[in-house]
Formats: structure tokens, C-alpha cells, sequence
């Protein structure tokens, strides 16, 4: 479980770089001790804007595949259902 975690974590942060999510800088470096200075940079709003485009994405996605299993039943079932008899 704690691999899983570590895992999903790295893949996050990954993810996070590639989409813009977050970004690393290192503006200046000290010439006498040699240190430098990163900086780490969280973007928000593109969380969110990215949450809303994979929300709307799915939400296309399960609309066509509705829309193919009830062909798929339709083609499978071409007559109609009787009523039982009793």
C-alpha cells in the first residue's frame, strides 16, 4: 500500500510538470557560498481548468457510450419483448 502511495504521488508530480501545474525556478545563485535558491511554483486555477476539460471529456465519453449499448441492445433484440403469458 505504501509503494501505491509513493507511486501515485511520482506520477502526480509528474503529471503536474508535463500539464504546467507546477514549475521550478532558480532565479539567482550566491557566488560566495555557492547555494542556490529554487523556487517551486504552484498554479491552481490550471488544476481546476484541467479538472473541468477531463470532467466535460468524460461526461462526452459515457454520452456515446450510452448511446452505443443501447444500439448494440436494440440490434441484439429486434423483436419486441412480450408480455408473459399466464
Amino acid at each position: 500500500m505504501k509503494r501505491a502511495l509513493i507511486v501515485l504521488a511520482i506520477v502526480l508530480v509528474v503529471a503536474g510538470f508535463i500539464r504546467g501545474w507546477i514549475a521550478l525556478s532558480a532565479p539567482h545563485r550566491e557566488e560566495q557560498s555557492g547555494k542556490i535558491d529554487i523556487n517551486v511554483s504552484v498554479d491552481p486555477e490550471k488544476m481546476k481548468e484541467d479538472a473541468v476539460q477531463v470532467k466535460d471529456k468524460a461526461v462526452e465519453i459515457e454520452g456515446r457510450l450510452e448511446e452505443e449499448l443501447q444500439e448494440t441492445t436494440r440490434k441484439s433484440d429486434p423483436q419486441p419483448s412480450r408480455p408473459a403469458p399466464e
